[in-house]
């Protein structure tokens, strides 16, 4: 073989190195994996996400074969492409697990980095206003739970203070009522928030941090209103003892806040999550009269949001698109309660007729008005019966919370 032509041939098997390089460079890739229901088997596959045109793919990793071909579902954003997040594929539940390869790892370790978050009880009559403070700082909620601690919960929590003369004045403040916990995801997430927070002590806040939430919403060095995990290792524990039901020594989580009387659900849907209005949304209700009770983030199965619409079945045209609004991300559920009462009739009357249109006519003070887009994507949904009313609550706050989504 002459040298030309092995110069050519060189040449050639160099260009296709490079350019298969240059493909696997275009996309990131994660491990998922997916609980199927039917066959009672848990299901894994490789997922890549390409940067042009923001289109998955799939490939099961038993099989090695092509599970899904490369298609563009436009309520997936790479923002979302986190290790735990829920991603929902035509209807399946997918669980990132892991990054699938070392180039992913490299490129977004740092910027899906996970920590603990929570807001105490003197803080929570302002849950609105903080979350925006959240979004502005360029956090993603990945997951969040309004609970009320006890005593035992606040012994693990705070397990490394176990013994030292101040344990006992906090356990009493937070026990005082519901605390909000969230996973909040993004850059260099563990410190970040640690420096948003502010010094311990509010008026060392003050005086270093002005801007910090503790110079803003602290009141002592109890009542400082919020909590940050210190280490990597202090948020997986920490988010471990919120949000899992096994792994940590009591075998049990925080109760739910929930009333579970005298109270009315307000769910807000994915669209307005994806949109950045969770903060908007829950700060409106509260400057309207309504004080919020409960939270949780849920992504719900095709089951759950079929039980939730069960009443609308046959009775309207938009009963699927309604379902299918809010099987496309996570959604936030809210119990809320009016302190005057009649609690129901005045969340209905402000929530607004369902087309946020003629809503803007009739009511433009109503939250469709203010945050609706169109009939289905109506920012919020609420019962229009106030007999289904505590049965909505409780199957978020009590049902749901016994069932594995």
């Amino acid at each position: 073989m002459s040298g030309n032509v092995q110069h050519v041939l060189f040449v050639v098997a160099f260009l296709m190195l490079l350019q298969k390089s240059s493909y696997e460079y275009k996309r990131y890739s994660f491990a998922v994996k997916w609980d199927e229901r039917i066959s009672e088997r848990t299901r894994r596959f490789l997922l890549f996400y390409y940067f042009s045109d923001g289109a998955v793919e799939m490939h099961d990793m038993g099989t090695n074969r092509l599970f899904l071909k490369r298609t563009k579902i436009n309520a997936i954003t790479l923002d979302q492409m986190h290790i735990g997040a829920v991603l929902n594929i035509f209807n399946r539940h997918m669980v990132i697990t892991d990054f699938g390869d070392e180039y992913t790892r490299n490129k977004l370790a740092h910027m899906n980095e996970r920590t603990f978050a929570m807001l105490k009880p003197s803080v929570m009559d302002r849950i609105g206003e903080i979350l925006n403070f959240i979004r502005d700082h360029n956090y993603r909620i990945a997951r969040l739970k309004m609970v009320s601690l006890r005593e035992s919960d606040i012994n693990i929590l705070y397990e490394e203070h176990l013994g030292k003369s101040f344990m006992g004045v906090l356990s009493d403040y937070l026990t005082s009522g519901p605390s909000l916990g969230m996973e909040l995801v993004g850059d260099q997430a563990v410190c970040r928030w640690r420096e948003l927070m502010g010094p311990t002590e509010p008026r060392v806040a003050l005086e270093e941090s002005p801007s910090s939430l503790r110079a803003l919403y602290g009141i002592d060095i109890t009542r400082n209103g919020f909590h940050g995990s210190a280490t990597k290792e202090d948020a997986k524990r920490e988010l471990d003892i919120i949000f899992s039901s096994e792994t940590h020594k009591t075998k049990t989580v925080p109760v739910t806040s929930a009333l579970l009387e005298g109270t009315t659900l307000c769910l807000i849907k994915p669209h307005a999550i994806r949109a950045g209005l969770l903060g908007d949304i829950v700060q409106d209700i509260e400057r309207n009269g309504f004080k919020v009770t409960a939270m949780e983030m849920f992504s719900l199965t095709v089951e759950s949001a079929e039980e939730l619409y069960i009443l609308y079945k046959g009775i309207t045209n938009e009963y699927r698109e309604m379902v299918n609004e809010v099987l496309m991300g996570p959604c936030v559920a809210v119990e809320v309660m009016r302190p005057e009462g009649d609690t129901w009739a005045r969340f209905r009357e402000y929530v607004g007729p369902k087309d946020p249109e003629h809503a803007k006519v009739v009511k433009p003070n109503s939250l469709r008005a203010k945050f609706g887009v169109d009939a289905i994507h109506n920012a919020v949904y609420t019962t229009d019966l106030e007999e289904s009313s505590k049965d909505d609550v409780l199957y978020f706050f009590s049902i749901l919370q016994h069932c594995e989504l």
